[in-house]
């Protein structure tokens, strides 16, 4: 197998960890899913000076498994939502905005961990 591809079949590694969260009812696997792309983007070569592009694109497509396993296994959060709503389609709405709002806070978080990390990034051209 080369190298590259290696490096690449890496990527898959923080996802895979987020839907273990959904098997096996435990933080843990979620923790380790939001928090391997730091890591991650350490060890990858094609991620130096752009290890936070790269943060902040692992922790996207791996913090929306991982925040459902959070709402969905601890009733707290269900409790709190869903109080005096019984329609089942805003129920659905308040569900997927509160993903979405956790996982835009744990972007940012995760952005700034990066750039503390490493301040010295190449600068994105559009």
């Amino acid at each position: 197998m080369d190298k590259e591809k290696l490096w690449g079949c890496l990527l898959l590694l923080p996802p895979l960890m987020a839907v273990c969260a959904f098997l096996v009812p435990s933080p843990y696997p979620a923790a380790a899913a939001l928090l391997l792309p730091v890591p991650l983007a350490a060890i990858m070569p094609f991620c130096r000076r752009r290890e936070s592009l790269w943060i902040f694109v692992m922790t996207a497509y791996t913090s929306l498994p991982a925040n459902a396993f959070l709402l969905l296994w601890y009733d707290f959060w269900i409790d709190m939502l869903l109080n005096d709503t019984s329609f089942i389609l805003m129920q659905l709405i308040l569900f997927a905005e509160c993903i979405l709002v956790m996982s835009c806070v744990e972007q940012v978080l995760i952005g700034l961990l990066g750039r503390l990390l490493w301040p010295r990034q190449y600068k994105l051209k559009y």
